[in-house]
């Protein structure tokens, strides 16, 4: 029998997302505001603009990495933040689709 412990379950500490440039604010108001709806303390850790085709025909894209921060003091998360975490990044993307913005990045 396998039991499911705190030390298997899989979290992502950070996330990526890669948008068109006139697109910026909007992805980054639909981010800050989720974040702290969510109570999720996050780090940016680049913000890389790029002169390429991603899918959505030649133009300025933006790359934007982010890690999120670990809530106990030992630097690890709670089981309550990871499950936030996850819902953060499926909430995040149906919010860039409702407003018509497109994530070009891969999928994580």
């Amino acid at each position: 029998m396998h039991v499911r412990t705190l030390d298997n379950v899989l979290h992502k500490t950070g996330m990526r997302f890669t948008i068109q440039l006139h697109d910026y604010q909007g992805a980054q108001k639909i981010f800050d505001e989720l974040a702290r709806s969510k109570d999720i303390g996050v780090k940016q850790q680049s913000d890389v603009y790029d002169l390429n085709d991603f899918g959505g025909g030649f133009g300025m894209y933006n790359t934007l990495h982010f890690s999120f921060k670990p809530d106990a003091r030992d630097g690890t998360f709670s089981l309550a933040l990871q499950m936030r975490i996850s819902d953060f990044h499926r909430e995040f993307q149906q919010k860039l689709d409702e407003a018509g913005i497109r994530n070009y990045a891969p999928s994580e």
